[in-house]
This record gives structure tokens, sequence and C-alpha cells, in this order.
């Protein structure tokens, strides 16, 4: 998966560019994990009080299934946007270690020393560097973003100008 498609609302992000509002990327953020953790509460938490209003007993009734499931369902939707964000940073971090290093220096004062293994250093930083880390990301990600499209641009311009072919040309 590329790290610009990590985000299950990626578009909605995008939506929001459209109208021209500037969203910090920490509002951003935490928009993304309340949409999602509600979302996924919603979704689990009807099902199972749909589910238990079939096959539990008429003691319980669907209210108690729903109240678990939607429970379940937010700490699920919690825990894979806890993932979702660990993996990016961690990815820019071995991607772009100096992008991810200054980030780091400017938002939180991070003394950062070498930038060669920074994602290891996140890892072995503990739980607040990897917040901290989660959070620079998120403050890198339009710079990520413009790199990658750089990067996109200029490998469609050399196959524009015939200097490479893909393996399904030859």
């Amino acid at each position: 998966m590329s790290d610009n498609s990590e985000s299950q609302f990626e578009g909605l992000s995008s939506l929001v560019r459209l109208t021209g509002a500037n969203v910090p990327a920490r509002a951003r953020f935490v928009g993304e994990t309340v949409l999602v953790s509600t979302l996924s509460s919603l979704t689990l938490g009807l099902v199972c009080g749909q589910m238990g209003s079939f096959w539990v007993l008429d003691s319980v009734g669907p209210l108690v299934p729903y109240l678990v499931g939607s429970w379940v369902g937010y700490s699920m939707g919690m825990l894979n946007q806890w993932r979702t964000s660990k993996r990016l940073a961690l990815s820019y971090a071995k991607k772009y270690p100096t992008l991810m290093a200054y980030a780091l220096r400017q938002e939180w004062d991070v003394k950062v020393g070498s930038t060669k293994n920074l994602d290891r250093w996140i890892q072995n930083g503990g739980l607040g560097i990897m917040t901290m880390s989660i959070l620079a990301a998120q403050s890198c990600r339009a710079d990520v973003e413009e790199i990658q499209q750089k990067n996109r641009q200029r490998l469609v311009e050399v196959y524009g100008d015939g200097g490479e072919r893909s393996p399904e040309e030859e």
C-alpha cells in the first residue's frame, strides 16, 4: 500500500482541500480519528444489535449487544488508526529521514542524532517519541505528497519521451 493511500478518508481530505479551507495537519488527523472510530462504533454496534434482536435471549434484548458492539467497534477503530499512523510515521522516517528529523526538531524540540536509522530510533524511543513522530508525520504529509507527485511527474515525462519501457510493452 502506498503512503498516500494509507488513510481510509484520503478522498475526504482532497475534498476539503478543494474548498480552499486550510486545515492544519493535526486537526485533519483528529478529524480522521473521530470519523474512523465513530463509523467503526456505529457499524459494529448496529450489526451486534441486529444480531442480538434475532439470536440473544429475550431477557437481554438488542440494547446490550449494541452497546458491547459499539464499544468493541470504537476500540477497534482507534487501534486501527494508531497502527495506520504508526506505520505512516515509520515509513516517512525510513524514506524521508531528513524531513522527519526536521519536523521533530522544529515542532517538538527533539534532539535527533543521526538520520541514518531514524525509523529504528523512533521505535526504540518509547511511546513519547512515537507519538511525537506520528504528529510530525502528519505535519510532513503535504510535503511528502508533493515529493511523490514530482517523482511521478518525472516518470511520466520519461515514459512520454520513449526513454523507458514498461515490462508489459516488451
